[in-house]
């Protein structure tokens, strides 16, 4: 018999805090690169230090860009059902589901770590919508993974972020 499949509304899990972490260091970055540019155009270092700090702060604001993409896109849903969990159109059957990631705050973030991948991907970190329900459906889904054999890991969030 197959239980009826959960499904719950879900938010990304850090995207203010990457944003604006990000959105900092890309401007001490370009900043950097700006010094760097002036000394290589008085000849005094050679472009390495100068393109090495523009990469850099290039990567750092599309970060920031994809993150304020995140803050403003609309929930999406979780379901698990008896064998699997769909995250964003991503069905993960438990067999691949490597570990599961709880940091208990304010508001708890979960983030599920698929097998052969060495960091949680962003897809698969959350907190769920609801927030007068949502130590409830945290508890839920660590009831389900211990059902499974699935290890759960009580842990802050930047450790697994």
């Amino acid at each position: 018999m197959e239980k009826e499949a959960r499904t719950y509304e879900v938010r990304s899990a850090y995207p203010v805090t990457a944003a604006a972490g990000c959105g900092i260091q890309s401007v001490l970055w370009f900043m950097l690169a700006r010094q760097h540019y002036e000394q290589w155009s008085a000849g005094w270092s050679d472009p390495f230090n100068f393109r090495f700090s523009l990469g850099i702060a290039i990567v750092m604001a599309g970060i920031t860009l994809i993150s304020v993409w995140q803050m403003f896109r609309p929930p999406y849903k979780i379901e698990w059902g008896e064998e699997n969990l769909k995250l964003r159109r991503k069905k993960l059957p438990k067999e691949r589901i490597k570990r599961i990631y709880v940091s208990w705050e304010e508001k708890p973030s979960i983030g599920i770590q698929p097998r052969g991948a060495w960091f949680v991907p962003n897809d698969y970190s959350f907190k769920f919508s609801d927030e007068d329900s949502g130590d409830r459906r945290v508890k839920e889904l660590i009831a389900w993974a211990d059902s499974r054999g699935i290890p759960v890991i009580r842990r802050k969030a930047a450790r697994w972020l």
